[in-house]
């Protein structure tokens, strides 16, 4: 058997499984580049291949925007001290929007046991069954915004009708963000209304994947979107929507021209739920608080202060 045939077979097997894994040398420059890291991420090896990971192409933040690629870098410490790490991040899509992922790094070793470099393998840490499910039964009932493919107006509103009613009889409280995209006329007027809806669709996918399946991001029309957050207090209510915040802030579009890089921010209004809230209560009390945040200077979060 040629020397080489069991290093193609192994890396046969790691081309097709469906976590992402790739090589890096000790300057952190990719080497290998797998399928399921490019169905994860978008990429193909043309893309990374000879890249360094800490390039602006996959730009690891976590949950607050914190660039772990320029500090902090699994992969770096990994080469530095041999040891293995696991950690949690978000990977940029090549179509803009922000993946979970869960990843693992390893170091790699010559036979004499010097470290040449180090891999890591990653999986998309969205609960993709569920997800699933749900997008199912909405395009069944058709209650899926068109254009983005999340939940429209009109499964929101039944949503939180849904919620209101579990409210009263169980006392389960629940949160909305009411969400607007920060100058979005000012996007279509410059770059027009393709990327417009290139980014509206951006803002959809990092909410719809960095909430929880029992959560639900809708569209309700224009650049207005909203997500119900079930079995919520205060403090995981401002975590979740400073996270989700700080997601759309990291993500970007970038046209056919290379050029072009267009990121935007949104301004949210926080609300939880209170006793005797119709329907157009709770969104309109968001509403005035996700005005509150454009008056403020936009990209910030606005909670409601009387909530207890």
């Amino acid at each position: 058997m040629p020397a080489d045939s069991g290093e193609d077979f192994y890396k046969n097997i790691l081309h097709n499984i469906s976590d992402g894994v790739y090589f890096v040398d000790k300057n952190r420059s990719i080497t290998y580049w797998n399928k399921g890291a490019e169905a994860i991420t978008g990429f193909g090896s043309e893309d990374i291949i000879g890249k360094s990971c800490f390039d602006r192409i996959l730009i690891h933040v976590t949950d607050d925007n914190q660039n772990i690629c320029k500090g902090g870098c699994p992969l770096a410490a990994t080469i530095k001290d041999g040891k293995n790490r696991e950690a949690a991040a978000f990977f940029h899509h090549k179509s803009g929007h922000r993946v979970p992922t869960i990843l693992k790094t390893s170091p790699i070793r010559d036979a004499s046991g010097k470290i040449t470099g180090a891999f890591e393998i990653f999986n998309d840490n969205s609960e993709n069954f569920e997800m699933t499910e749900t997008i199912k039964k909405l395009k069944e009932d058709s209650l899926l915004d068109i254009l983005t493919g999340i939940a429209n107006r009109k499964y929101i509103e039944q949503k939180i009708s849904e919620n209101i009613n579990e409210f009263e009889r169980y006392g389960h409280k629940f949160g909305l963000l009411f969400i607007d995209i920060d100058h979005f006329k000012a996007v279509n007027d410059k770059y027009g209304h393709n990327a417009g809806d290139e980014i509206l669709k951006i803002i959809s996918k990092t909410l719809s994947k960095n909430i929880r399946s029992f959560d639900t991001a809708g569209r309700l029309g224009g650049e207005e979107f909203v997500v119900l957050i079930q079995n919520i207090d205060i403090n995981s209510l401002k975590k979740t929507s400073e996270k989700l915040r700080a997601l759309v802030e990291a993500s970007s579009y970038q046209s056919h021209n290379p050029d072009i890089i267009i990121s935007v921010t949104i301004s949210v209004g926080a609300t939880i739920s209170r006793p005797g809230d119709k329907p157009k209560d709770i969104l309109n009390r968001a509403d005035s608080l996700m005005y509150q945040s454009k008056k403020s200077g936009r990209n910030k979060v606005t909670m409601d202060p009387d909530i207890k």
